[in-house]
């Protein structure tokens, strides 16, 4: 199914002219070498250019890269300089001997296409095979290009034409042509991703931009045991894909993996890729739905973060304005999790649902988070801020991984949140009291979400959480969250800025076992509201006990409370202090 989709996406990419054509890839290239009609060396010319401070190469369309172990076997027309011309690439020590059988196999392979496409340009590069080497040292570019400490990968060009060798009409037709057809010794099986006979791939290209991954690449199909071996079909013939359908999916994802996809996502330790079985809006926007910066700040420079936000804001009044759905609302829209798995790629997780069903589920979930919020904060949270807040010091490399696609997988399903996501905030806030005021206001949003999810699906037995304070509910782990902001405002208007507030002190077992402390801060505020001038103590004092009216009088505190019940202490907690800090003519 998964295959078969990419497959499908590779189809529909490549009749809209935006993916490399058959047998192709585009590649990091630094160099050119240019040469003449006659293979004599021109120059060089590099391509690197600066990028947010970051020296880059551009992405030059060159046939697709060889799968190489410890063999020599060298690419069509570009390489490094080893393959080349037989000289020690970056800082890689090779003898003598392999560097003269890379150069060997390297030009070598241009003469056998040369001998069956009959392009004549590519009598021009074995040409320059014979090029002294004082020729090229003497070029401005030489000693750049032998300094690079990994490698270079070159190509050719002839003086005077646009386009590459390797660009050619009949290279082209020469790499579509192996692709979708063997020779005749070779054994023609079913491809279990298209259904038709056709060669089989023994070794799949391999899939780079998997976070955490091989930087040389990786592959979802794969067979390097003789335990995987099934009734003696050894490596990819156990999964028998043929060589174009090979090419199109591990094509499909390295174009959507790569450095300047928009079509991709890093979500804790998973590599999400995104794509639908036709152009869609939702194809563009769903990655900055999640990945969008905190600063929405509307210059030059946050444009794309703007942009992004009004994206979730035209999503959630497509519900109030009786616009919902995208025109494209039946297309199916596929979500496709990667994680790395030693020298494999693993599928964490894979979803296909319609345009329709998840502009939906996505609007739920920004619905499930709105919380009221201090005016300098965004209306809108970007998952990575969320996830930070849950980890400790609210640093990135603390997240935990099952978390982070736990919680993905929720908002795409419209499914409850991991239980881990609660233990942790919990957590968070009753081990960090200072830390946890930077990221109270995500903590609170993403609790309310869990809460309300869990509500929805019946796990729970409350009231459902609203954007702000509400006064009517009546749970009362909620109500006693609202009485500790009410003591804890009260304390500070009383004696100013203590040297440890109650919520210091006492958050952790007032949040878990209040009847061992709310009665001891009850006594303690009524000191802290005969401090006060009389309004201010029989405001305070009346807050307090319409709080309290939801209580029995007999046994008015709970001694312990659960995880969940210590979630909405928090949220309480939460929104009351924001009522407390709105002027009175706002609430």
């Amino acid at each position: 199914m998964i295959l078969q989709e990419l497959y499908r996406y590779y189809e529909r990419k490549k009749n809209e002219g935006d993916i490399a054509p058959p047998g192709y890839e585009y590649k990091e290239i630094p160099y050119i070498i240019v040469i003449d009609k006659d293979g004599s060396f021109v120059r060089f010319e590099s391509t690197i250019y600066e990028e947010e401070k970051k020296k880059r190469a551009r992405m030059l369309l060159v046939p697709a890269a060889v799968k190489r172990s410890s063999g020599v076997e060298a690419n069509l027309l570009w390489d490094n300089l080893g393959y080349i011309l037989g000289i020690a690439d970056g800082e890689k020590q090779t003898d003598a001997g392999r560097l003269k059988e890379q150069k060997k196999s390297f030009y070598a392979k241009i003469k056998q296409c040369s001998d069956e496409t009959g392009d004549n340009n590519l009598n021009v590069v074995l040409a320059f095979a014979k090029v002294p080497r004082k020729e090229l040292q003497a070029d401005a570019l030489w000693k750049e290009i032998i300094a690079r400490k990994t490698g270079a990968n070159l190509t050719f060009q002839i003086k005077g034409q646009r386009d590459l060798i390797c660009a050619g009409k009949k290279i082209e037709k020469y790499l579509s042509k192996n692709l979708t057809t063997g020779g005749n010794d070779v054994e023609q099986q079913k491809c279990l991703v298209t259904g038709d006979e056709t060669e089989i791939e023994k070794l799949h290209p391999a899939i780079k931009g998997v976070l955490g991954a091989q930087t040389t690449g990786a592959n979802i199909v794969s067979f390097n045991q003789t335990s995987f071996i099934s009734f003696g079909k050894t490596q990819s013939f156990n999964a028998p894909v043929g060589k174009y359908a090979a090419f199109a999916y591990t094509t499909s994802l390295n174009t959507m993996l790569a450095k300047d996809s928009n079509q991709k996502l890093t979500i804790g330790d998973t590599s999400v890729v995104f794509w639908a079985e036709k152009k869609t809006d939702l194809e563009n926007n769903f990655g900055s739905f999640f990945s969008f910066q905190e600063d929405t700040k509307k210059d030059e420079e946050n444009a794309e973060e703007s942009m992004a936000v009004a994206s979730i804001r035209r999503l959630l009044e497509s519900a109030q304005n009786g616009k919902q759905g995208s025109p494209e609302k039946d297309t199916l829209f596929y979500v496709l999790g990667l994680a790395p798995n030693a020298s494999r790629i693993a599928i964490r997780f894979w979803h296909q649902e319609t345009v329709s069903e998840i502009e939906n589920n996505l609007r739920q979930y920004f619905i499930d988070l709105q919380i009221v919020h201090p005016a300098s904060e965004n209306d809108v949270l970007p998952l990575w801020l969320l996830l930070k807040s849950t980890a400790v010091l609210g640093k990135n490399e603390n997240i935990h991984p099952l978390m982070a696609s736990g919680l993905f997988e929720a908002i795409l399903t419209n499914g409850v949140f991991p239980r881990i996501v609660l233990t942790a905030i919990i957590g968070r806030i009753r081990a960090e009291p200072e830390a946890s005021r930077k990221f109270e206001y995500c903590r609170a949003a993403l609790l309310k979400a869990y809460i309300n999810r869990v509500v929805r699906s019946k796990q729970y037995s409350t009231q459902l959480l609203e954007e702000k304070m509400d006064e009517k509910n009546t749970n009362s782990a909620y109500r006693l969250g609202r009485l500790f902001a009410v003591l804890e405002n009260l304390q500070g208007k009383a004696i100013g800025n203590p040297n440890a507030s109650i919520r210091d002190r006492y958050y952790a077992s007032a949040s878990s076992r209040p009847a061992t402390v709310f009665p001891m801060l009850l006594n303690m505020t009524n000191h802290h509201i005969s401090k006060l001038k009389e309004g201010g103590g029989i405001w305070g004092d009346k807050l307090i006990q319409d709080i309290l009216s939801v209580f029995p009088a007999e046994r008015p505190f709970p001694k312990v409370m659960a995880m969940e019940e210590q979630g909405l202490f928090a949220v309480g907690y939460y929104q009351q202090k924001q009522w407390l800090y709105t002027k009175k003519e706002e609430r």
